[in-house]
């Protein structure tokens, strides 16, 4: 029993790899994947050392359509005061320019992400498997580009709600258009700002009037262009338009019949991902990104970590040569033991049988103490604190771009004294000496309180308006200012939580509408400006729910391994020195 007790001992051997290549720490991660530790030379390893990106755009982003010589030629093609307001074909050139602007924002958008993505590091300690550094990277990439996307989409819808909220006039007159009313042509009246209206919808609408592109053909005939729209702004249309009708040779002779240069139709065959019938918006949303490429070389990375050393443990039974004097040592060490222990044991197994006795008519309770210790709860809290400061994380960021690019787009707005088709910072009109002349009507600033909108980016005054009886009435918390958007910003929405100065504001409102409730809000105030909700993204209060019970079955780990220390049993140590006086007494 000795020498079969002897054969079932299992003891831990532990190793020490020096230098090894990548191919051998390979090796070592399939042999020993629990127990290989091999630290890196530098905790940090930037991207860029081992990862290689390449993306292919959108096939029109590399096409003669993006290049001036193509914007110019349609643009001389088409004689714009011959056409309709309605031809397509006047804003044709625009169209384009757009869509090369487009291309242009998204290879600097991708420059940009690309450039933060090999300057981030994968953080390694120790040196990590292949498969678990490819989808590290990987994952990584993609958080990178799905972050790019979803601030290009923000920004670019910023532009364009702040554009329609602040009813900004094209020059195509495509939203709006200068025209004296029918009583106004003998008097001296300034002309007036009215909105272009399609199918029943005006312009004045902030979400546009999209309907199909169409133009006039040489025999007066109207023609729909396959998949193009047209809409009250050029950015609206292209965004919700095709780019069929360049890869069909009929539809592109037939929009442009006069072209000078030659030009290539797109190729269906030429897309991985997007469709002929995508529009520029899906386009859009992936930064026109049709293929991604990512080229993850391991032996650089494992370059990079350099690790001087690998040490690993495993487990195996004693060898043979233990067993077997283990085996020879019980021959000589059974004889000589137990001349000297027989007696000791017979007098121990008669006290042993005589204390029995007495105790079986006793019951015996022997108290036990439980420590209760809970590392389950630990480790909960550390996933929990971790998800909730890189979600606070990923929120700060979020408020910070989005306040980032809203004022640019303000400034920008202010800057280039933008003209608002509500004349409420520039008003057109006829100076008195110019009645009976043949002098253009003249744009001048709005001026409040001394404020003129064209020295100062921002001209905030109290909202008013006048009643029936002709009174001027002051709107509690409601600010007007040069564009519409920065008196909205400064403004509050008390008014809309009171119900008399809701009626006093809409006293024809046709529908039923119940006022803002104050105590639905859990940070915001009734006074807090909307300027402060944007700077929290409108959010009032986030509920997290983080269950490490989804998360540990995420995990899903195969196994769990642990080790400890203890010195050799009794048994093992009596049975050692019994051999040795008696193995060496046989054999000798």
């Amino acid at each position: 029993m000795i020498a079969i007790f002897s054969a079932c001992i299992v003891r831990t051997v532990e190793k020490i790899e020096y230098v090894p290549s990548h191919i051998k720490f390979s090796q070592l991660v399939r042999n020993y994947p629990s127990t290989l530790h091999c630290p890196c030379s530098k905790f940090g390893i930037t991207y860029d050392t081992f990862v290689t990106i390449q993306v292919n755009f959108h096939q029109v982003c590399s096409s003669q359509f993006i290049q001036q010589t193509w914007i110019d030629s349609i643009f001389n093609q088409q004689n714009m005061l011959s056409l309709s307001s309605d031809d397509f074909r006047r804003t044709l050139s625009f169209f384009w320019q757009v869509i090369a602007g487009f291309c242009m924002m998204s290879n600097r958008t991708w420059i940009d992400t690309v450039t933060s993505f090999d300057a981030s590091r994968i953080l390694s300690p120790r040196a990590i498997a292949e498969e678990v550094v490819r989808n590290q990277v990987q994952a990584d990439l993609n958080n990178y580009i799905i972050l790019a996307q979803a601030t290009f989409a923000r920004s670019l819808l910023a532009i364009r709600r702040t554009t329609s909220a602040n009813q900004i006039i094209s020059a195509l007159a495509t939203n709006f258009y200068l025209h004296y009313l029918p009583t106004d042509l003998d008097s001296s009246e300034s002309p007036k700002m009215s909105p272009r209206i399609f199918n029943n919808c005006s312009c004045l609408n902030i979400a546009g009037c999209p309907h199909p592109a169409t133009f006039n053909d040489n025999y007066n005939h109207i023609v729909t262009i396959p998949g193009l729209i047209d809409d009250c702004l050029i950015i609206d249309g292209t965004l919700s338009s095709t780019l069929e009708c360049y890869y069909n040779q009929t539809c592109l002779s037939l929009l442009h019949p006069s072209l000078t240069i030659d030009v290539e139709l797109l190729i269906n065959t030429s897309n991985k991902y997007f469709m002929v019938n995508s529009t520029m918006q899906m386009l859009l949303d992936k930064i026109m990104i049709d293929e991604m490429i990512s080229d993850i070389r391991f032996d650089l990375y494992y370059s990079q970590c350099n690790p001087t050393y690998c040490s690993y443990s495993y487990t195996r039974r004693l060898d043979v040569l233990f067993i077997i004097t283990t085996i020879i040592g019980i021959f000589g060490g059974l004889s000589f033991a137990l001349r000297f222990i027989s007696p000791f044991i017979a007098a121990i197994v008669l006290r042993w049988k005589n204390r029995r006795v007495l105790e079986d008519n006793v019951e015996h309770v022997m108290p036990t103490q439980q420590h209760q210790c809970n590392p389950r709860a630990t480790v909960e809290e550390v996933v929990r604190n971790q998800v909730q400061a890189d979600l606070n994380n990923y929120i700060t960021l979020a408020q910070v771009t989005f306040a980032r690019s809203l004022l640019a787009i303000r400034r920008t707005t202010s800057a280039n004294q933008i003209i608002s088709a509500l004349a409420t910072n520039f008003y057109l009109h006829y100076l008195p000496t110019d009645f009976d002349s043949s002098e253009s009507p003249k744009m001048s600033p709005r001026i409040f309180n001394n404020c003129s909108c064209l020295n100062v980016a921002d001209c905030p005054h109290p909202a008013t308006f006048n009643d029936n009886y002709n009174h001027i009435v002051t709107i509690p918390g409601m600010i007007d200012d040069c564009l519409i958007i920065d008196g909205t910003l400064s403004s509050t929405l008390e008014c809309y939580y009171n119900q008399t100065c809701l009626s006093l504001l809409h006293p024809s409102l046709t529908i039923d509408l119940e006022p803002l409730i104050n105590t639905s809000n859990k940070y915001f105030m009734i006074n807090s400006t909307v300027q402060m909700l944007l700077d929290k993204i409108m959010i009032d209060e986030m509920i997290s729910d983080i269950l490490f019970d989804l998360y540990y079955s995420q995990c899903n780990p195969t196994y769990c391994s642990y080790s400890y220390t203890h010195r050799l049993d009794v048994l093992f140590i009596i049975t050692t020195i019994i051999g040795i006086f008696g193995g060496l007494s046989f054999a000798l």
